[in-house]
């Protein structure tokens, strides 16, 4: 499976997560893991608008490198029950692309098993011939 960097994904859902995101919700814990600075955290605090604080949030996260991305990706994963939609947005695509995956593995291991059974009493039918 291609990935795309989290940060060109992060992008790619820029306006979906300025009209849903809550980023109360998850400036202490990205505070925390060393994400957002102390700077940060207060300037998100100071922006009254939701909407004005997912902006900068999402900014702040398209300024830092790939693994503080992929820190917020994990912490969304983590609290799913906070906004399960935003867990569905960013990771909706991964689901469908692993569940079509697997069911493909499956499918073919499937196969395999038919082919195994075939080629087994084929060679049965051969030894018992002999």
């Amino acid at each position: 499976m291609s990935r795309r960097p989290l940060k060109e994904r992060l992008r790619g859902h820029y306006k979906y997560l300025l009209d849903e995101l809550r980023p109360s919700l998850y400036v202490d814990v990205m505070f925390q893991k060393r994400v957002l600075s102390e700077q940060d955290k207060d300037e998100l605090r100071q922006i009254p608008s939701r909407r004005e604080q997912a902006r900068r949030f999402v900014d702040i996260l398209l300024q830092k490198p790939e693994e503080s991305i992929e820190k917020f990706y994990n912490v969304v994963k983590s609290e799913k029950d906070e906004q399960p939609h935003i867990y569905e947005e960013l990771f909706g695509e991964d689901q469908s692309t692993r569940a079509g995956q697997l069911g493909s593995e499956q499918q073919a291991d499937t196969s395999n098993d038919s082919s195994s059974a075939v080629a087994s009493s084929s060679q049965k039918a051969l030894a018992e011939a002999k």
